[in-house]
């Protein structure tokens, strides 16, 4: 479905496996204890923590126009991190509200 033209809505993302947004983790498959930090943007040089409104993020405030549209989400991994090879994962949920 589409937002109706002119109808403002906004997206926000939750913080995942962690409890704050400013400071996102990835879990490894069972057995492994090392989390990889990460954190979502909404522009691509990472200044704005794309999340919930809590603490510094911001939700990300639209106007519909009535067609499809798309919001690109950027994501950056701090430096040195010394973690085991593995599969990392989180889970985030999205939430449109107008």
């Amino acid at each position: 479905s589409t937002c109706s033209k002119d109808v403002s809505y906004t997206l926000k993302m939750s913080s995942g496996f962690s409890s704050d947004v400013m400071a996102r983790t990835m879990w490894g498959t069972p057995g492994n204890t090392d989390k990889l930090s990460y954190n979502l943007y909404t522009e691509v040089a990472a200044t704005n923590v794309w999340g919930d409104g809590s603490g510094s993020s911001v939700k990300v405030n639209l106007t519909g126009t009535g067609i499809a549209q798309t919001s690109t989400v950027y994501g950056q991994l701090p430096l040195n991190q010394y973690l085991k090879p593995d599969d990392y994962t989180d889970n985030l949920t999205v939430t449109l509200s107008y």
